[in-house]
């Protein structure tokens, strides 16, 4: 079939579905015309917008968690104590990582709050204390003080509480996606 023929076709094909009301403008939208083994093919862009989404849908609930947890891992970026503290607001929903010493663990029923040192001194200890919270995993091992860990996670900006000697207490907040015991 030449281009011409095809080209013939196609408006044969259109006036046909405009004269008989199958196609109007509030159901369909011609998005491509096709050639497959000498036939032309109509294509309507919403069925195609529609296919394509349940197909990334169905390969993304195929995903396995590892993966997901790959991919995760790999979008977030490493920061400092200052980035986070400086600037809460505009470190809120960053993915971060972020490595440094356990020294407080406060259990909860179902998520953990950890205070952190992330900033590790010329001396081989860590200061600069940011909050986090974390639900742990099934089977996983118990986060306990003096671990050293790694955490990924998303930035919250601040979280502020008393302490048991009434002073408010303010530190850079994440929420812990994933978090992996070093030491």
């Amino acid at each position: 079939m030449s281009i011409g023929q095809a080209e013939n076709l196609l408006i044969l094909c259109l006036t046909t579905f405009y004269s008989k009301n199958i196609l109007n403008s509030n159901n369909y939208e011609l998005g491509y015309v096709t050639n497959k083994n000498g036939k032309i093919i109509v294509n309507n862009v919403k069925e195609i917008e529609e296919k394509e989404a349940e197909k990334k849908a169905e390969e993304e609930a195929n995903k396995t968690a590892k993966q997901k947890e790959q991919e995760f891992k790999e979008s977030c970026k490493k920061y400092t104590f200052e980035q986070l503290a400086r600037n809460p607001d505009k470190m809120k929903d960053k993915k971060v990582e972020i490595t440094g010493e356990v020294i407080q663990v406060i259990e909860g029923i179902y998520t953990n709050g950890l205070r952190v040192d992330i900033t590790k001194s010329e001396y081989g200890w860590y200061e600069d204390t940011i909050y986090v919270t974390y639900v742990p995993k099934e089977g996983e091992d118990k986060i306990l003080e003096d671990d050293i860990v790694t955490i990924w996670g998303v930035a919250e900006g601040e979280y502020s509480y008393n302490s048991i000697t009434g002073a408010t207490i303010t530190l850079p907040y994440v929420s812990a996606e994933y978090l992996e015991i070093k030491k």
